[in-house]
């Protein structure tokens, strides 16, 4: 599998404010108190945001063994592997979002255990192309 590259706009530049981007101030106090915004972050972090058309709805028992088996095995892998969350769009599409340490992490782990773990047992569930983005974590919103 040929390495993932963040984007090309992001590596090595400076970052921008976050006002020059659209980010701007509060509302009001209690908005203060509610959001957290990292800007620029003190660590940097990676991101693999995969969207995925479905032939038929993920089931509990593929999600206990993305968390069981994937999960596991990956964070024993790598310790750059920071985590992974599955969000469930419709009965027919899902976004896996997976957060890792550094670049070399995400390269690591998405050759040698998210690509041949998924090709095995997520496959069987596609129902279409799937959609992959990698890039650096600019922002993080809340807690």
């Amino acid at each position: 599998m040929a390495s993932a590259k963040v984007g090309t706009a992001l590596v090595g530049q400076p970052m921008e404010s976050p006002e020059s981007l659209g980010f701007g101030g509060r509302a009001n106090a209690a908005d203060e108190a509610e959001a957290v915004v990292v800007w620029p972050s003190r660590s940097r972090m990676f991101t693999i945001v995969t969207k995925l058309k479905l032939a038929k709805p993920l089931d509990a028992e593929l999600l206990r063994r993305i968390e069981q088996e994937f999960f596991v095995r990956a964070k024993e892998h790598n310790q750059g592997f920071l985590g992974a969350q599955v969000v469930r769009v419709s009965e027919t599409e899902c976004i896996s979002i997976s957060f890792f340490a550094t670049q070399e992490a995400l390269d690591d782990v998405s050759s040698k255990i998210a690509g041949p773990w998924f090709a095995e047992n997520v496959r069987p569930y596609l129902g279409g192309p799937v959609e992959r983005s990698v890039g650096e974590v600019v922002a993080r919103f809340g807690t």
